[in-house]
């Protein structure tokens, strides 16, 4: 997995930071469902899923069986850690000596005394930034060779494993395995996700020896098999235990291809998504289910849908200071961030944005009975929406999930006339937002943040 993730999240370790100001209004239906949530999460316990449960394929179209002598994921040699092993100095991580090494650290030696340690952070990570960029820019077939597991051609058939995080928390560490397919050498190709994470009871070996393709009609891959013993615990990411190091997972092609409403994306994902597999546009509203940003309900525009959508993806001037600032919403006139604005944004700043792609591909999750709330028009993102209803059922058959957007019911200020509160949160940070209406439609107010 990316190591730059890893180390941005290791520093982000001694960073907790609550702000607050004490302009909330009191709000009894806020207090109830904050009591309601700690309830439930002192009750919780994680109980890992059985041996037997992990080895036992978790879907139809997947066989597996077992090797005697199988290959080791303990051999697998990392090529960019090999290049970026001259510059480990700079980390003030070891490495075994060698003459390059030696020299180089010698040769920087005064440098480095005066080097602070972010200093160093900061070199070590441009130098891996333009490696990583380097190795990118190689292709296997249409695809970027850091993201490939194994490619192999059949006849005029060719099939690529490969790594996307646009269906996973790519948080967690855990990417989605898919499948890039052509049947005419390389010239057309469809993008199917597997259904399967990493991690997720499999993690694939890139370094098998086996042919990828067990016939015309089967592929084979060398495998751990996994189960998670210790759940993500912020900043650090779950803890797997291997099960079985000697699996070749078996999967049928047909069956990952099958895209029955034949809308660009396979029954897998439908699935998964909470979609129609059987119709092209499951809300009916005129969108297929691939350019629907909101493809499980029909968008509407309304004073709540707008409010929803400014705090979300909101192009608005600020007033106030760091923390606390607050905006103006005109109902009438309402300003989001294009998925093309965004992307400029990042460009400009000194995000290297081309690593940026699969941040902008993933899709998200929003749980909400509120029908305001189900019928925004994400303009730079798409949003799976499910009930609280269809999101347990949703746990049940996924071990592996999308990002989770989490965002509040907006209550309703007890004294306060027209004000409400209103809670969102991410992986790592959240707001609370205090909402009054207007004569043009609404204030809204940040009064508490935090940081994680």
């Amino acid at each position: 997995m990316n190591k730059k993730l890893f180390l941005l999240l290791l520093f982000a370790v001694p960073l907790n930071l609550f702000y607050a100001q004490k302009n909330a209004c009191k709000c009894t239906e806020l207090e109830k469902y904050d009591q309601k949530n700690q309830e439930k999460w002192k009750t919780y316990t994680f109980q890992p899923i059985s041996k037997d449960s992990a080895i036992k394929p978790p879907f139809s179209f997947i066989k597996t069986d077992f090797l005697y002598d199988p290959s080791k994921r303990s051999d697998i040699v990392d090529s960019i850690e090999i290049k970026m092993a001259p510059y480990r100095y700079l980390m003030n991580i070891s490495e075994p000596e060698n003459n390059d090494a030696d020299k180089k650290r010698k040769k920087d030696k005064k440098k480095k005394d005066e080097t602070s340690y972010m200093d160093g952070f900061e070199k070590y990570m441009k130098i891996e930034d333009s490696i990583r960029g380097i190795e990118a820019a190689k292709l296997i077939g249409p695809l970027s060779k850091i993201k490939v597991i194994k490619s192999e051609q059949n006849k005029n058939k060719w099939a690529i494993l490969y790594y996307d995080f646009k269906y996973d928390e790519m948080l967690t560490f855990a990417a989605g395995y898919w499948l890039a397919y052509s049947e005419d050498s390389g010239k057309n190709w469809s993008y199917n996700y597997t259904g399967l994470s990493e991690k997720n009871n499999y993690i694939f070996k890139e370094n098998s020896k086996l042919p990828l393709w067990k016939d015309d009609h089967h592929l084979q891959v060398e495998s751990d098999i996994v189960r998670m013993t210790d759940p993500m615990g912020h900043p650090l990411p779950p803890e797997y235990e291997v099960v079985r190091d000697n699996a070749l997972v078996i999967m049928d092609i047909n069956e990952i291809l099958k895209d029955s409403d034949h809308d660009g994306t396979n029954d897998i994902t439908e699935k998964k998504l909470f979609l129609n597999p059987n119709s092209a546009d499951t809300d009916e509203d005129g969108i297929p289910d691939s350019k629907d940003t909101n493809p499980r309900f029909k968008s509407d525009t309304n004073e709540f849908t707008t409010l929803y959508e400014g705090i979300m993806y909101g192009n608005y001037e600020f007033k106030g200071k760091a923390f606390f600032e607050e905006f103006d919403i005109d109902v009438s006139n309402p300003k989001v961030t294009s998925k093309e604005n965004l992307q400029q944004q990042i460009k400009d700043t000194e995000v290297d944005f081309p690593q940026m792609g699969d941040v902008f591909n993933t899709v998200q999750m929003i749980v909400t009975d509120d029908k305001n709330l189900q019928q925004i028009n994400p303009p730079n993102e798409t949003i799976i929406i499910l009930t609280t209803k269809e999101y347990e059922q949703y746990k049940k058959q996924n071990q592996s999930k999308i990002i989770l957007k989490s965002i509040t019911p907006l209550f309703k200020c007890d004294t306060e006339k027209d004000t409400y509160i209103l809670q969102t949160s991410g992986s790592y940070s959240g707001e609370t937002y205090k909402i009054k209406r207007t004569k043009k439609g609404w204030n809204v107010k940040i009064i508490s943040s935090w940081i994680s």
